[in-house]
Protein backbone atom coordinates (compact mmCIF):
# COMPACT_ATOMS: atom_id res chain seq x y z
CA UNK A 1 0.00 0.00 0.00
CA UNK A 2 1.24 3.37 -1.01
CA UNK A 3 -0.27 6.66 0.04
CA UNK A 4 -0.16 8.64 -3.68
CA UNK A 5 0.27 12.24 -2.97
CA UNK A 6 -1.21 15.11 -5.56
CA UNK A 7 0.81 18.10 -3.96
CA UNK A 8 -0.50 21.42 -3.41
CA UNK A 9 2.12 22.29 -6.91
CA UNK A 10 0.43 19.89 -9.04
CA UNK A 11 3.51 17.49 -8.44
CA UNK A 12 2.40 13.31 -8.24
CA UNK A 13 4.51 11.97 -5.39
CA UNK A 14 4.49 9.06 -2.52
CA UNK A 15 4.86 8.43 0.70
CA UNK A 16 5.12 4.74 2.15
CA UNK A 17 3.11 3.44 4.46
CA UNK A 18 5.64 3.89 7.39
CA UNK A 19 4.50 7.55 7.37
CA UNK A 20 0.90 6.63 7.94
CA UNK A 21 -0.84 7.42 11.40
CA UNK A 22 -3.99 6.65 11.50
CA UNK A 23 -4.80 7.03 14.85
CA UNK A 24 -3.83 10.84 15.96
CA UNK A 25 -1.10 9.99 18.09
CA UNK A 26 1.23 12.67 18.85
CA UNK A 27 3.87 13.08 17.18
CA UNK A 28 7.93 12.79 18.15
CA UNK A 29 9.96 14.54 15.50
CA UNK A 30 13.69 12.89 15.00
CA UNK A 31 16.52 15.12 16.82
CA UNK A 32 17.48 15.95 13.52
CA UNK A 33 13.90 17.91 12.66
CA UNK A 34 14.03 21.66 14.00
CA UNK A 35 11.08 22.92 11.74
CA UNK A 36 7.61 21.56 10.21
CA UNK A 37 5.12 22.23 8.31
CA UNK A 38 1.75 21.13 7.25
CA UNK A 39 -0.43 20.70 4.17
CA UNK A 40 -4.02 20.38 4.66
CA UNK A 41 -5.22 17.37 1.71
CA UNK A 42 -8.18 15.67 1.30
CA UNK A 43 -8.18 12.01 1.08
CA UNK A 44 -9.57 8.38 0.16
CA UNK A 45 -9.20 4.97 -0.01
CA UNK A 46 -8.68 3.23 -3.64
CA UNK A 47 -11.32 0.50 -4.15
CA UNK A 48 -9.86 -0.55 -7.36
CA UNK A 49 -6.91 -0.84 -9.53
CA UNK A 50 -6.67 1.80 -12.64
CA UNK A 51 -4.23 4.26 -14.62
CA UNK A 52 -5.08 6.42 -16.98
CA UNK A 53 -8.65 7.31 -15.42
CA UNK A 54 -10.94 9.56 -17.00
CA UNK A 55 -12.53 12.22 -14.98
CA UNK A 56 -16.11 10.78 -16.00
CA UNK A 57 -15.18 6.97 -14.38
CA UNK A 58 -13.34 8.42 -11.51
CA UNK A 59 -16.20 7.77 -8.80
CA UNK A 60 -16.11 4.60 -9.31
CA UNK A 61 -12.24 4.25 -8.23
CA UNK A 62 -12.48 5.78 -4.89
CA UNK A 63 -14.53 5.59 -1.55
CA UNK A 64 -15.44 8.38 0.83
CA UNK A 65 -13.48 11.30 1.41
CA UNK A 66 -11.86 12.47 4.49
CA UNK A 67 -9.87 15.26 5.69
CA UNK A 68 -6.10 14.71 7.07
CA UNK A 69 -2.74 16.85 7.13
CA UNK A 70 0.62 15.73 5.65
CA UNK A 71 3.69 17.15 7.94
CA UNK A 72 6.95 18.50 6.41
CA UNK A 73 10.06 18.35 8.21
CA UNK A 74 11.12 22.01 6.47
CA UNK A 75 14.78 21.80 7.31
CA UNK A 76 15.16 18.09 5.36
CA UNK A 77 13.27 19.65 2.67
CA UNK A 78 15.84 22.35 1.47
CA UNK A 79 16.38 23.53 -2.22
CA UNK A 80 17.41 19.79 -3.43
CA UNK A 81 15.16 16.98 -4.89
CA UNK A 82 16.96 14.26 -2.17
CA UNK A 83 15.79 16.30 0.54
CA UNK A 84 12.72 16.66 -0.45
CA UNK A 85 12.67 12.89 -1.48
CA UNK A 86 14.00 12.08 2.59
CA UNK A 87 11.20 14.51 3.72
CA UNK A 88 8.58 12.80 2.47
CA UNK A 89 9.84 9.25 4.24
CA UNK A 90 9.79 10.47 7.96
CA UNK A 91 7.52 8.03 10.06
CA UNK A 92 4.25 9.05 10.83
CA UNK A 93 4.13 12.30 8.57
CA UNK A 94 1.14 11.69 6.74
CA UNK A 95 -2.07 12.24 9.79
CA UNK A 96 -5.08 10.27 7.99
CA UNK A 97 -7.39 9.03 10.35
CA UNK A 98 -10.17 6.99 8.91
CA UNK A 99 -13.26 7.94 10.86
CA UNK A 100 -16.16 5.30 11.62
CA UNK A 101 -18.56 8.44 9.95
CA UNK A 102 -19.07 8.96 6.70
CA UNK A 103 -16.86 11.81 4.49
CA UNK A 104 -17.19 15.55 5.95
CA UNK A 105 -18.64 18.51 4.52
CA UNK A 106 -16.21 21.17 5.82
CA UNK A 107 -13.11 21.46 7.78
CA UNK A 108 -11.18 23.53 10.51
CA UNK A 109 -7.51 23.64 11.80
CA UNK A 110 -6.22 25.16 14.57
CA UNK A 111 -2.64 25.60 15.81
CA UNK A 112 -2.41 25.54 19.17
CA UNK A 113 -6.10 27.02 19.16
CA UNK A 114 -5.41 29.83 16.52
CA UNK A 115 -7.58 28.68 13.76
CA UNK A 116 -5.33 28.82 10.52
CA UNK A 117 -7.31 27.03 7.88
CA UNK A 118 -10.73 26.28 7.03
CA UNK A 119 -12.29 24.49 3.92
CA UNK A 120 -15.89 24.21 2.21
CA UNK A 121 -16.08 22.80 -0.88
CA UNK A 122 -16.93 19.79 -3.02
CA UNK A 123 -14.76 17.30 -2.15
CA UNK A 124 -14.97 14.45 -4.08
CA UNK A 125 -15.09 16.43 -7.08
CA UNK A 126 -11.09 17.79 -6.05
CA UNK A 127 -10.36 13.99 -5.10
CA UNK A 128 -11.97 12.83 -8.86
CA UNK A 129 -9.63 15.59 -10.19
CA UNK A 130 -6.87 14.37 -8.04
CA UNK A 131 -7.29 10.84 -9.31
CA UNK A 132 -7.46 11.57 -12.95
CA UNK A 133 -4.49 13.44 -12.58
CA UNK A 134 -2.43 10.84 -10.73
CA UNK A 135 -3.01 8.04 -12.75
CA UNK A 136 -1.91 9.98 -15.86
CA UNK A 137 1.64 9.00 -14.66
CA UNK A 138 0.61 6.16 -12.30
CA UNK A 139 -1.03 3.16 -11.52
CA UNK A 140 -3.19 2.91 -8.37
CA UNK A 141 -3.96 -0.19 -6.67
CA UNK A 142 -6.39 -1.34 -4.60
CA UNK A 143 -5.97 -0.14 -1.10
CA UNK A 144 -3.81 2.36 -1.77
CA UNK A 145 -4.46 6.01 -0.25
CA UNK A 146 -4.52 9.17 -2.82
CA UNK A 147 -4.53 12.04 -0.62
CA UNK A 148 -4.50 15.59 -2.71
CA UNK A 149 -3.21 18.69 -0.86
CA UNK A 150 -5.56 21.49 -0.77
CA UNK A 151 -3.47 24.29 1.29
CA UNK A 152 -0.08 25.46 0.36
CA UNK A 153 2.74 24.18 3.30
CA UNK A 154 2.09 26.07 6.80
CA UNK A 155 4.21 26.33 9.23
CA UNK A 156 3.36 25.49 12.28
CA UNK A 157 6.32 23.88 15.08
CA UNK A 158 10.07 25.27 15.57
CA UNK A 159 12.01 23.06 18.09
CA UNK A 160 12.83 25.99 19.78
CA UNK A 161 8.86 26.85 20.80
CA UNK A 162 8.41 23.77 22.79
CA UNK A 163 5.30 21.54 21.93
CA UNK A 164 2.60 22.07 19.25
CA UNK A 165 -0.90 21.15 19.41
CA UNK A 166 -2.60 20.46 15.90
CA UNK A 167 -6.56 19.80 16.12
CA UNK A 168 -8.46 19.25 13.02
CA UNK A 169 -12.32 19.98 13.25
CA UNK A 170 -15.29 18.79 11.16
CA UNK A 171 -19.35 20.17 11.91
CA UNK A 172 -19.06 16.13 13.23
CA UNK A 173 -16.53 16.95 15.53
CA UNK A 174 -12.62 16.82 16.03
CA UNK A 175 -11.31 14.37 13.62
CA UNK A 176 -7.54 14.73 14.34
CA UNK A 177 -6.03 16.18 17.56
CA UNK A 178 -2.38 15.64 18.43
CA UNK A 179 0.78 17.37 20.06
CA UNK A 180 4.07 17.74 18.24
CA UNK A 181 6.05 16.98 21.05
CA UNK A 182 9.82 17.71 21.41
CA UNK A 183 11.73 16.50 24.46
Amino acid sequence: MNIICRTYGGATVFRPDTTWERYSRDFYPPDMVSEISLSVCLFTQVTRPGKCIGEKFAPRYFSEVHYGVLLYPENLVGNSPEGFAEALTLDHTSCLTLPSESGYSSFMLKVDGKEVFTHCGNARQIIGKGLVEATGTTLLRNGDILAVEISRRIPVHRRESGNTRIEGITPEGVSLDFNIVVE
